[in-house]
C-alpha cells in the first residue's frame, strides 16, 4: 500500500458504530522483539488453532505482524478484549490468558523465540509490551462484514518526538470529512497504536495502524483516499509530524507496509 491515512486519537473506547467489534471490545497491541522468525510463526500457527477457545478467554480477532523497525525484526500482536477478559486491566488479563492451560504451551513456545521489549529487559518478565491505543475509528458508511476472512492490514511509521503533542491534538479534533473518507473505501475499523522501540536512550516513538477492509476492489477504494480534498488537506498536517521508516521513504512513502505472522 502506498498510504493510509494517519488518523485520529478519540479514546480506546470511543467508536463511530459497532458494525466491527461488538460493543464493549477494546483494541489493544503488545510488542516485542522475534529472536528466530521461523520458529514464531510455526508457534503462532498453533495459536490460531485455538481462536474459538481464544474467544471464550476474552481474546477476540488476534493476529500478529512484523517488520524490521531500528535494526530489529519487531512483532507486534493485535487484539480486540471482550467481556470475557479475566481481567479489567489488559496487561493482566493477556497474562492470564496467555498462561491458561489451555494456551500456555503454544504461547511459551512462541516466547520461547522472542526478545524482550527494552521496558523487559530481564528474563523473568514478559516479552511482551502493552502500546498505547492513540485511536479507535469505527465509521458507519463502510461495506459491512460479509464473511469471515475480510483481510487484515497495518503498517508502521516513526513519530518525530517533538511533534508528539502535536500529532495528540490533532486527532483530539479530526475532521469529520475524513472520517467519512476512511469509510468510503471500506475500511470499517481503523486503530492506531503507539510505543517506544530501539535503542532505550533514544526513546523513539513509532506509530503502528491496523485495519480491516470489506470491499471488493482493494486498489480502487485505497485510491479513493489520496484523491480526496479533506485528505488532502489534513495530511499536510499529521505528514509533518511523522517520520517515515528508511525502506519508506526510499519509495516516498509514510507508512511501511507490515508482514502478517505465519
Amino acid at each position: 500500500m502506498n498510504r493510509i491515512l494517519p488518523i485520529f486519537l478519540i479514546t480506546m473506547f470511543t467508536s463511530y458504530s459497532a458494525s466491527a467489534v461488538s460493543e464493549g471490545n477494546a483494541p489493544i497491541a503488545f510488542a516485542a522483539v522475534i529472536k528466530d522468525q521461523a520458529a514464531a510463526a510455526a508457534a503462532i500457527k498453533l495459536i490460531e488453532k485455538q481462536h474459538l477457545p481464544l474467544e471464550n478467554a476474552g481474546i477476540e480477532n488476534l493476529q500478529f505482524f512484523t517488520q524490521k523497525i531500528a535494526d530489529k525484526d519487531i512483532i507486534l500482536a493485535t487484539m480486540d478484549m471482550n467481556e470475557s477478559a479475566p481481567s479489567k486491566i489488559p496487561d493482566n488479563a493477556w497474562t492470564q490468558i496467555t498462561g491458561a492451560p489451555l494456551f500456555k504451551d503454544a504461547f511459551a513456545q512462541l516466547n520461547q523465540n522472542l526478545l524482550p521489549h527494552p521496558r523487559n529487559p530481564g528474563t523473568e518478565k514478559s516479552p511482551w509490551v502493552r502500546a498505547e491505543t492513540i485511536c479507535v475509528i469505527r465509521p458507519d458508511n463502510a461495506a459491512p462484514i460479509s464473511k469471515n476472512d475480510h483481510p487484515w492490514y497495518a503498517a508502521v511509521t516513526g513519530l518525530k518526538k517533538e511533534k508528539e503533542a502535536e500529532y495528540r491534538l490533532l486527532h483530539n479534533n479530526v475532521w469529520p470529512g475524513v472520517v467519512d473518507a476512511i469509510g468510503a473505501s471500506n475500511i470499517n475499523r481503523f486503530d492506531i497504536f503507539l510505543i517506544e522501540l530501539g535503542d532505550p536512550e533514544k526513546n523513539q516513538p513509532y506509530l503502528f495502524y491496523l485495519f480491516q477492509y470489506t470491499g471488493k476492489d482493494f486498489d480502487k477504494d485505497m485510491a479513493a483516499q489520496s484523491n480526496s480534498p479533506v485528505n488532502q488537506r489534513w495530511w499536510k498536517f499529521t505528514d509533518a509530524c511523522q517520520q517515515p521508516l528508511p525502506a519508506a521513504a526510499a519509495e516516498k512513502k509514510v507508512w511501511l507496509d507490515m508482514k502478517k505472522l505465519p
